[in-house]
């Protein structure tokens, strides 16, 4: 790497004033420019909000703030001989507090020059080159790339790949990087038949030398969450979930808070599982489905499945239950052994009818039907399915009025007119038109004119049958 023999920062302030470097390409920002997160303008710098800050350069570099870094990024660029040919438009970045990260592509067409605390400045040509200031320690770090450092004005010497400059005091010297975990230990496939899942326990081995850990969550490059532990299990303080693809980092840091250049990642999947009109989910996580109905997988794109055999194939839009029994379906990302598991079973509600009185006779007796659903299996009644009870005189709907009482639905169907005979047909269905019930009684009436003949009361024959 080509060097620069002296470099401060009366220098790097000296060289702003010659004239700007054109770097603008096309597309890109024709100047620094916030692109993500939010910054506070406080004391001539900027203050990273809660959720960071992050910085587009010209050129193809980028500055990226934690929470509550202050930072000031300066908008001129200065030109920088880094070896034979051309020089490179440089962009200062001055870090008084807080932590920072400097991202510069193999291909950028510009370099970033650090000022930090303790008389310490950098340029970064290539790499990923990280700042941490505190009151009592500031540390740079190579986490790959090409870069140099200079103490108190001194001449600029490379930093190594995975190494860090710590000084504290009037003191400091160069050590190695902390090494990364090795692996993660925790479920990588969720299932869930709701809008989210929660990931559950995640552990690694502790790594020597680091006094925490930092668990980067992200969607399709954009970050979503980072948190930061002491100890090595994180469990339950990353967000919920929803469906689809998800990249889960886990980084050490040392004392001086540098994190380590590389880190332990994973895949999450998260499927969700979209029930149809009459299915639902009972108390055991189990779904219960109707005969013939089938659930759709959500974010299983590119996932294994299997029937509860060893033998996994591509992860199907859809499942039902075999033979409308009992079914087990394991869901893995290809090449581990770490599966989701959905349990589907038939669902068992059905309606219990009550007619009666079973020996009734038309014009005296009303005839009195009561419905109530019932699960044999003894789970709970879901608020999602709802008795709709439909009675039919005849073949001849009528509408009848149900009321709610003490858990059942009650309704009277009056006396018809006519010779009669009757039958009185009650079916229930839920919200989906899924059957749950039938029953039905006949009622048959004696010619009046043969009644009265014999001098006999008026009276109804009932059959009734099921």
């Amino acid at each position: 790497m080509a060097r620069i023999d002296r470099f401060s920062l009366l220098g790097a302030l000296t060289l702003t004033l010659t004239p700007a470097v054109a770097v603008a390409q096309s597309g890109g920002p024709t100047r620094p420019s916030l692109d993500r997160g939010t910054a506070v303008a406080r004391a001539g710098a900027s203050v990273a909000g809660a959720e960071g800050a992050e910085w587009s350069l010209p050129g193809g570099c980028r500055v990226v703030a934690q929470p509550g870094a202050v930072l000031r990024v300066l908008h001129v660029p200065q030109p920088l001989q880094l070896g034979a040919g051309a020089t490179v438009p440089g962009y200062t970045l001055i870090v008084k507090s807080g932590k920072v990260e400097v991202r510069v592509p193999p291909r950028a067409k510009s370099a970033v020059v650090v000022v930090a605390p303790r008389q310490l400045s950098a340029i970064v040509r290539t790499g990923v080159f990280r700042i941490a200031a505190s009151p009592t320690q500031t540390a740079l770090a190579n986490a790959g790339g090409e870069s140099t450092y200079s103490v108190a004005g001194g001449a600029f010497r490379a930093l190594a790949p995975s190494f860090v400059y710590a000084a504290e005091g009037s003191s400091g010297a160069e050590r190695p990087l902390v090494s990364p975990p090795r692996s993660i230990r925790g479920k990588r496939v969720l299932i869930t038949s709701g809008p989210s899942a929660e990931l559950g326990k995640l552990s690694w081995e502790p790594v020597e030398g680091a006094v925490g850990y930092r668990a980067d969550l992200s969607k399709d490059g954009k970050a979503l969450a980072s948190i930061d532990t002491s100890g090595s299990t994180l469990e339950r303080e990353l967000p919920a979930l929803a469906p689809g693809s998800y990249r889960l980092r886990i980084s050490a840091y040392d004392a001086s808070g540098i994190v380590s250049g590389q880190a332990a990642e994973v895949d999450v999947r998260v499927v969700g599982m979209e029930l149809p009109a009459g299915a639902y989910t009972d108390s055991r996580g189990t779904v219960r489905l109707p005969r013939g109905q089938k659930v759709r997988f959500l974010g299983a794109e590119g996932l294994e499945m299997t029937y509860g055999g060893d033998r996994f194939v591509r992860a199907a839009e859809t499942v039902g239950l075999y033979r409308n029994e009992r079914t087990t379906v394991h869901l893995r990302i290809p090449g581990t052994y770490d599966f989701a598991t959905a349990r589907l079973e038939p669902r068992t509600v059905r309606a219990r009818i009550e007619i009666g009185p079973r020996r009734a006779h038309w014009p005296k007796d009303p005839i009195v039907i009561r419905v109530r659903l019932e699960d044999p299996s003894g789970e709970p009644i879901p608020a999602s399915i709802e008795a709709k009870p439909r009675v039919l005189v005849g073949v001849r709907e009528i509408d009848v009025p149900f009321t709610a009482q003490g858990g059942w639905l009650r309704a009277v169907v009056k006396p018809q007119a006519g010779a009669g005979p009757w039958v009185v047909r009650v079916s229930v269905e839920d919200g989906a038109e899924q059957p749950l019930g039938y029953d039905f009684v006949e009622i048959a009436k004696a010619p009046p004119s043969r009644q009265a003949k014999l001098g006999l009361p008026a009276r109804l024959e009932t059959v009734s049958s099921r």
